[in-house]
């Protein structure tokens, strides 16, 4: 094919032109949410755990802490330990179900269910939601205290 008019090619470059200027003003705008999105999943309890930097004493503490509703350990089917308004009666999904983690949600109130070590369950009660990654850290810091408590 013939090469196209000069006017043509000029055009062409402009629009080339344009198209990757827009490109940079979109891909910075989406660094923009990128970052956004990054701040808002740092979560209560990562936030309240890095700022505290210790294991909590009790349960209490964990709860007031974390402003949770309730939290309690249980195994084999009785609560070993808790604080507040905590329904343990569906720790023993975790079995039926064979799963590690459960999350219930009724008229805004989220219900945790954690498989501990030791055949141990943890149960949460919270208005606010929690990631993998929070529901992870609470895990190990239940644990932790777990440990620490024991001896």
């Amino acid at each position: 094919p013939p090469p196209p008019p000069p006017d043509s090619l000029e055009r062409l470059e402009s629009q080339v032109s344009e198209l990757r200027s827009a490109l940079k003003e979109l891909s910075a705008k989406l660094e923009e949410v990128r970052e956004e999105v990054r701040g808002m999943s740092r979560s209560h309890i990562e936030y309240a755990y890095a700022q505290v930097g210790y294991i909590p004493s009790s349960l209490d503490e964990l709860r007031e802490l974390l402003s949770l509703d309730g939290v309690a350990i249980v195994a084999g089917g009785s609560v070993v330990e808790s604080s507040g308004s905590v329904d343990s009666s569906s720790a023993g999904l975790l079995d039926q179900l064979g799963a590690s983690v459960l999350m219930k949600a009724s008229n805004g109130v989220y219900e945790y269910l954690i498989r501990l070590k030791d055949e141990k369950v943890l149960v949460i009660s919270s208005s606010k939601y929690y990631d993998e990654n929070s529901i992870n850290l609470l895990k190990t810091i239940i644990e932790q205290y777990g440990e620490y408590s024991s001896r």
